[in-house]
């Protein structure tokens, strides 16, 4: 009688199991890496926007501590008057479709972008002399971040 001679090689069976295993190994690693560049994505729409806030804010905080007098006609505008050069420099900061512009000396620019809103309150009865400042933007989930701050001007000019 002939002996028979091992066979090399996997049956459909093994074949089909370490498919499987592949497949489901493939899956958890899509998986994961999605969800987390989608954390990611998050983060830095959450980052940009409270970046582009702060930045609009310490520039208004700054320029109403160097301030001599201030005003705020309407929620969404002020106007300061910075000292100069021994003059008085008239700067305005306001609001408008989605972005806090700032006007000095005839050239305006915008400040911040992609901004929600934007509020001067000018506290004259409370505290003569400061300002409550509050901004806020969306991420593109629909997340508002919103930043506060209060500000006076100089009081010995």
């Amino acid at each position: 009688m002939a002996k028979l001679r091992p066979v090399n090689g996997f049956t459909l069976l093994e074949l089909s199991v370490s498919v499987f295993i592949f497949i489901l190994l493939g899956t958890a690693v899509t998986t994961v890496m999605s969800h987390g560049a989608r954390i990611w994505r998050h983060g830095t729409e959450r980052l940009e926007v409270e970046e582009n806030l702060r930045l609009a804010m310490d520039r208004v905080v700054r320029e109403i501590r160097e301030s001599s007098a201030l005003s705020s006609p309407s929620p969404d505008k002020l106007i300061l008057d910075v000292p100069e050069n021994g003059t008085t420099v008239k700067v305005e900061y306001w609001f408008k479709d989605g972005q806090i512009f700032r006007k000095r000396k005839g050239g305006t620019n915008p400040l911040a972008i992609n901004v929600s809103g934007a509020d001067f309150y000018c506290a004259a009865v409370e505290n003569p002399g400061s300002v409550h400042i509050r901004f806020w933007g969306v991420t593109g989930d629909g997340e508002t971040i919103s930043l506060s701050s209060a500000a006076s001007g100089r009081a010995d000019k």
